[in-house]
């Protein structure tokens, strides 16, 4: 009995196997890019990684390649976690 509970219990998703959903360059848009960096002609991009939950709802975003602004980096976070 012990073992067939044990069997029944899914094994969790490895991180590597979520598949986006959609065109990621596609969830940021032109009206999420910061005020303050577009007048300050602020450019750049930034590389983040997603966590996201079972459901796929994002849970946490981290920078891992910086934009060189610090602006660009939150808003992008910021835009990703909506």
């Amino acid at each position: 009995q012990e073992a067939k509970a044990g069997a029944e219990q899914l094994a969790p998703i490895p991180p590597d196997t979520a598949k986006p959903v959609g065109e990621p360059s596609s969830w940021i848009k032109p009206s999420d890019y910061p005020g303050g960096a577009l007048r300050a002609g602020e450019e750049g991009r930034a590389r983040v990684t997603l966590a996201i939950d079972a459901a796929g709802k994002p849970t946490g975003c981290a920078v891992a390649r910086s934009s060189g602004s610090w602006s660009l980096d939150n808003g992008t976070c910021s835009a990703l976690m909506r």
